[in-house]
C-alpha cells in the first residue's frame, strides 16, 4: 500500500483483500489507512471481534511488527525501509496470512521562498505523483506543469497525462471536469449505481459540504468502485475532512487522492463502449480541462 490508500480486509469480494476461506472474518471485517507518518486500523465489523497483539481494539495506531488478528487469520505489519524492533516481532500462528503495508515514498511538489509559494517544476511533479521512468523521462525534458501535460500528449503518454492535469486542477474543478468528461463519453452508458455515484460527486460540486463528502462514500460504496461514476464519488470524498467515520479520530486523506480518482474514473471512460476511441477521448478529455479551469465552463450552482 501507499500513503493515503486504505484497504478493507473481510472474508468476501466486497473488501480489498479477501480470504474466503476464514468462515469466521465477517464480510469486510477490517480496515488499514496508509498515512504520511505511519498506518491506522479500524474495525469494521460491529459483531466480530478484532485485536492487535492479542488485545482486543476498534482502532489503534500500527507500529512495525504489529499483528493483526481477525477470524482466524493473523497479518503482520511491515514498513518499507524500516526492521521491526527486537521484542516487538510476534510470531504468526501455524496457517495464518501475512501481510505487509509499506509506506510509499513522498516528495515535496512546492518550495517557498519570501515572495511566496512557488509553482512546482515538471520533475516535481513527476516525483511527486511517483510517475514511471518514461513519464518522467518526458518530465525531465520540459520546465512546468502545462508544459509537461503537452509532452506526454505529444508522446502518446495520454493516461499520464490526464493524471497531471487532474493533480494541477482545484479539487472541484478537477472533479467537475470528470464529471463532463464522464457524461461526454458515457453518455445515458451508466449502470443504475454508477449513475447514482456521479450525481453524489456532482451534488458535492454544487455544494462542497461535509455532509455531501460523506454521502459520496455511501454512494461509491454501493458500486464496488467498477465504474467511472464510482471514482467520481470516491474523489469527491477525498477532497478533504477525515476517512474515519465522524466519532472516530481524522484521518486527512492524501492529497493526491482526488486527482487520482478523476484519473481512473477517465481511464475507464477512455475505453468504455468502443476501446478504440479511447485516444479520441483522452484528447477530449485534455481540451476541456482548460475551458474548466479557467471557468469558461463554470462550475455548477447549487440546486
Amino acid at each position: 500500500m501507499r500513503s493515503g490508500q486504505v484497504a478493507r480486509v473481510g472474508r468476501t469480494e466486497w473488501a480489498d483483500f479477501s480470504f474466503p476461506r476464514d468462515a469466521d472474518l465477517a464480510d469486510v471485517h477490517f480496515a488499514v489507512q496508509c498515512q504520511l507518518s505511519g498506518a491506522r486500523l479500524r474495525k469494521l465489523a460491529a459483531d466480530r471481534p478484532l485485536a492487535l497483539n492479542s488485545k482486543e481494539v476498534s482502532e489503534a495506531e500500527l507500529q512495525p511488527g504489529d499483528v493483526i488478528h481477525a477470524g482466524q487469520s493473523s497479518f503482520q505489519v511491515a514498513f518499507d525501509g524500516q526492521t521491526i524492533p527486537t521484542g516487538n516481532n510476534r510470531t504468526l500462528a501455524g496457517g495464518s496470512i501475512a501481510a505487509s503495508a509499506a509506506l510509499g515514498a513522498v516528495a515535496a511538489v512546492a518550495s517557498t521562498d519570501e515572495a511566496g509559494e512557488k509553482e512546482p517544476t515538471a520533475k516535481e511533479i513527476a516525483e511527486y505523483l511517483e510517475m514511471s521512468d518514461d513519464a518522467s523521462a518526458v518530465a525531465a525534458t520540459v520546465k512546468t506543469g502545462p508544459e509537461l501535460i503537452a509532452a506526454l500528449a505529444k508522446e502518446g503518454e495520454l493516461a499520464n497525462a490526464v493524471r497531471v492535469q487532474a493533480h494541477l486542477l482545484p479539487k472541484r474543478h478537477c472533479i467537475w471536469w470528470g464529471i463532463l468528461s464522464v457524461e461526454e463519453a458515457c453518455g445515458d452508458g451508466l449502470k443504475f449505481m454508477d449513475a447514482a455515484a456521479r450525481d453524489a460527486a456532482r451534488t458535492w460540486v454544487e455544494d462542497p459540504s461535509e455532509l455531501h463528502r460523506r454521502q459520496c462514500d455511501a454512494a461509491a460504496g454501493k458500486t464496488k468502485l467498477d465504474g467511472p461514476g464510482s471514482w467520481l464519488a470516491m474523489a469527491a470524498f477525498w477532497s478533504g475532512g477525515s476517512l474515519m467515520p465522524p466519532e472516530m479520530n481524522p484521518v486527512p486523506p492524501d492529497e493526491r487522492l482526488t486527482g487520482q480518482a478523476v484519473t481512473n474514473s477517465l481511464m475507464i471512460a477512455a475505453v468504455a463502449g468502443d476501446p478504440t476511441k479511447a485516444k479520441l477521448r483522452y484528447r477530449a478529455f485534455l481540451a476541456k480541462a482548460p475551458q474548466v479551469a479557467s471557468e469558461a465552463i463554470p462550475l455548477p450552482e447549487k440546486r
